[in-house]
């Protein structure tokens, strides 16, 4: 017998599912141009002297 998931969490999945799908072609734009890159590890390490420095 499968176990049977609350309510609350059933919404909880629904909107991140209806998320996703609002967000699919932004989700998705890194594949189709290559020079887009998938986070933003790059500009976080360029900005980092500076917030540390801030400190």
């Amino acid at each position: 017998m499968p176990a049977e998931i609350p309510d609350d969490a059933q919404d909880l999945l629904g909107q991140a599912i209806g998320y996703s799908l609002n967000q699919w072609n932004k989700l998705t734009a890194f594949m189709k141009d290559g020079r887009l890159e998938l986070d933003n590890n790059r500009g976080e390490r360029s900005i980092k002297p500076f917030v540390i420095g801030r400190k």
